[in-house]
């Protein structure tokens, strides 16, 4: 049946006043419910049943008393370890093979430890406004042209993370912004309100399940290990484990939005030139075909890139 004619048959039962042991209701409840034991692991089970008890709840249907899930007759995944996440070497093979818009979204997810809402948050315009300082351009055409030329620009993006409202600071590094200014070039893409990644966030997860079923990476847990979500865990350990500099895990909290509390955010502020020499600092953990070294003249960063 179809959630409509769910809806109807649960709407007229309730109008009818069927007692709560005789409803449909009650038996399709646990029916799914059994089918979602069956067929789905860990929270997975949970959060699923939980949306069509949402269905019912927002269009006023009320809901008979459900036995509590037996946790036992729920598959549990294994944990992720670090063995799990995606080398280098893998995201690049991965790079290798997608097309264009894919690998800038490889770029950024790698890079920044954005979620992929985050990273579809971003416009052409965040992208100008992070990169204002290297190239004083009032074009973005002409800012463009000077990133697509330079291989030492570091981009501040301002975002907010849409689990928390909270606004954080991110960074991509060099060989990102480069890709990124060349593709754009290449595609005339000039619009300074314009995304600055293509394709929808359903659109971007299937390929990478393309991408990492015709690789044979495998799975992690629930879930293929190319995705966009491992990225950010990519992101995260290789900033604070995988290096000669690391960042502690507070740092990589304040680059990847996550709340410490009400209290110290509200006394203590993020300073984006700290994080940006933070980031920088640590940037080749995350970077996957240039390395980095840099110095501070004058107040000012300097960024030196060389390939592999």
């Amino acid at each position: 049946m179809s959630l409509s004619d769910l809806l109807t048959e649960a709407i007229e039962e309730q109008e009818n006043s069927i007692p709560f042991n005789r409803i449909s209701i009650y038996n399709r409840l646990l029916d799914f419910r059994n089918y979602l034991i069956d067929n789905l692991k860990g929270s997975s089970v949970s959060s699923n049943f939980s949306k069509i008890k949402t269905f019912y709840h927002y269009n006023r249907i009320n809901i008979p008393f459900i036995p509590p899930i037996n946790n036992k007759t729920i598959t549990k995944y294994d944990a992720i370890s670090f063995d799990d996440l995606l080398t280098k070497q893998e995201i690049i093979k991965a790079f290798d093979i997608a097309e264009e818009s894919i690998k800038s979204w490889i770029l950024v997810l790698a890079s920044s430890g954005c979620s992929r809402l985050e990273a579809k948050s971003l416009t052409n315009e965040i992208f100008y406004q992070g990169t204002y300082s290297y190239h004083r351009k009032d074009d973005f055409h002409d800012a463009l042209r000077y990133l697509a030329n330079h291989n030492d620009v570091v981009c501040t993006c301002k975002l907010t993370r849409r689990k928390t409202d909270k606004p954080y600071y991110t960074f991509l590094n060099p060989e990102t912004v480069q890709f990124i200014a060349r593709s754009k070039l290449e595609r005339a893409d000039f619009n300074p309100n314009g995304p600055l990644l293509d394709y929808s966030v359903d659109y971007v997860g299937r390929k990478f399940g393309f991408i990492n079923d015709y690789l044979n990476l495998g799975y992690a847990g629930a879930y293929r290990r190319f995705r966009p979500h491992m990225l950010r865990k990519f992101n995260a350990t290789y900033l604070n484990q995988v290096g000669d500099e690391l960042l502690d895990m507070d740092m990589i909290d304040c680059l990847h939005g996550r709340s410490k509390g009400t209290t110290r955010e509200a006394y203590f502020k993020n300073n984006p030139y700290y994080l940006k020499l933070a980031y920088i600092r640590c940037m080749n953990n995350v970077s996957l075909f240039h390395t980095y070294t840099y110095e501070i003249a004058d107040g000012k960063v300097h960024v030196y890139s060389k390939r592999h």
